[in-house]
């Protein structure tokens, strides 16, 4: 639906099967350690857990379901074994674009609340029972988005999915409200939610010297803020640079000039569309881990833990082999054999 498969189709190889399959390994695996190792960490956390930190675990999942739903069903059609039932391509394909959307939601509801945070510096903070209920009615509004194309979603000839529209109209019309929607509006409300932000932190420069509050106090929050807006300002950027390709790609479908070299640029851009927008998926781990220095801590935390068990795991199967030429080479044991066997 939003990411077009297009590993077998007939057109010509822009990028070689072996080094495609390559990087979508490596991006599937990256992506999956990556976002359960942030909602490993969230999950610790359930005392202190902040509204920020439930939009970040919902983030993870949303990434978490969109590599476990497309690189399957990418790796299945790599092999050439997958043909896709009518069930599968009404239910579990359309999942690809729910959880896609559903994390563009979420990015711009992490703009929109920090925004909150700092113009209103002494409001009270949303209650973490209205976060999941927001995070829930954002899921929702993903499902419907997405409702006409798991109507008409259908089963190809080559055992792919595709969305049967009945009218070109229908489709171009869907199109430009998922353009407007996966894209547009969630680009132009954060960009308010970030000029909110820059003018509210001039004024707080302006009135610190004859604020009342407690100078520790103040700093402190002052970097809290900072940090989660570096992150979040991370995370759009990001997000926006990624899903470019994928929006340009449409725009040229349909507004693009009719000729022989529009299908060839057309197949490239769909091709680095494709790539780009999987490969969001395992970014924001690494933008975590980078910017926010409580998930750096605990991934090296993390890290350590499994390495340390791996080499123990192996230094006991190392001494193992050892112990057991020792009991078999010892008469004492293999008298003992002898008389449990007897």
């Amino acid at each position: 639906m939003n990411i077009t498969n297009t590993s077998s189709t007939s057109n010509p190889v822009f990028i070689p099967p072996e080094v495609k399959t390559a990087l979508y390994s490596s991006i599937f695996v990256l992506g999956l350690f990556g976002n359960s190792f942030v909602i490993t960490v969230l999950a610790r956390k359930r005392s202190s857990r902040t509204c920020h930190d439930i939009f970040i675990c919902n983030l993870a999942i949303s990434d978490l379901i969109l590599l476990l739903t497309y690189f399957p069903m990418f790796f299945a059609h790599a092999v050439g074994n997958f043909k896709a039932p009518r069930v599968f391509c009404k239910l579990i394909w359309p999942l690809i674009t729910i959880s896609y959307l559903s994390s563009i939601l979420i990015i711009t509801s992490m703009a929109i609340h920090r925004s909150r945070m700092i113009v209103n510096p002494y409001t009270s903070e949303i209650s973490r029972r209205n976060v999941y209920i927001w995070i829930f009615c954002l899921w929702i509004m993903s499902f419907v988005c997405i409702l006409p194309g798991m109507v008409f979603a259908e089963v190809n000839r080559m055992g792919m999915c595709h969305v049967a529209w009945p009218s070109v109209e229908a489709h171009v019309v869907f199109r430009f409200f998922m353009l407007m929607v996966q894209y547009l509006l969630p680009l132009t409300i954060t960009a308010v939610a970030y000029i909110r932000i820059g003018l509210a932190i001039n004024r707080s420069k302006f009135h610190r010297k004859f604020s009342k509050q407690p100078k520790a106090l103040s700093q402190t929050r002052r970097r809290e803020n900072a940090q989660v807006v570096r992150t979040i300002a991370t995370i759009v950027i990001i997000f926006a640079i990624c899903m470019f390709p994928k929006h340009l790609a449409s725009i040229y479908y349909y507004f693009g000039e009719n000729g022989k070299e529009k299908g060839k640029i057309l197949f490239r851009l769909l091709h680095i569309s494709e790539i780009f927008a999987v490969f969001h998926s395992c970014l924001n781990p690494l933008v975590y881990g980078t910017v926010m220095k409580h998930f750096r801590a605990e991934y090296f935390k993390y890290l350590q833990g499994i390495f340390c068990y791996c080499w123990k795991t192996r230094a006991e199967r190392m001494s193992n082999p050892g112990d057991q030429m020792t009991s078999l080479n010892d008469p004492r044991s293999s008298s003992k054999m002898t008389a449990s066997s007897e």
